[in-house]
């Protein structure tokens, strides 16, 4: 909840949130944000009936694969970037920071993620029903 309250009050400090979530309190909690965050956190007790539960793992099944895509844009715009300086002729050295296993741990992190993402789905086929499939194909889709 902090973490998350945090970055709702960061948002809307830079206008890409409603500025409600700015105020503080007197002692500089973002209660608002707050308040959002824990009402937003009280989905995981929908939990109470077998419908629920289906989507509650919608829920989950989107937050897993949105968090994949994630990571996988970031390894492959870690490798753009190397690709990128190596063309102006800039060497690994002469940056503040460089690893011994670049590119490689670039390249390893983005095809275990997108091994990840191509599986996420894998178990509907073991037991399969329609429903089940196209729930979760669906959220392949929404993102």
């Amino acid at each position: 909840m902090y973490a998350a309250s945090r970055n709702l009050y960061s948002l809307a400090i830079t206008g890409n949130a409603p500025k409600i979530f700015a105020k503080c309190s007197k002692r500089g909690i973002p209660i608002y944000a707050v308040c959002a965050v824990f009402i937003c956190s009280l989905l995981s007790f929908m939990v109470v009936s077998e419908n629920s539960a289906k989507v509650f793992e919608w829920f989950m099944n989107v937050t897993t694969l949105s968090s994949l895509f994630n990571w996988l844009t970031l390894f492959l715009a870690t490798i753009r970037f190397r690709k990128g300086y190596l063309a102006q002729g800039i060497k690994t050295e002469d940056l503040p920071f460089h690893s011994i296993f670049m590119p490689y741990a670039a390249y390893y992190g983005a095809s275990l993620v997108a091994f990840f993402i191509l599986i996420s789905g894998f178990n509907v086929f073991f037991d399969f029903n329609v429903k089940d499939f196209f729930a979760s194909v669906g959220t392949l889709r929404l993102l």
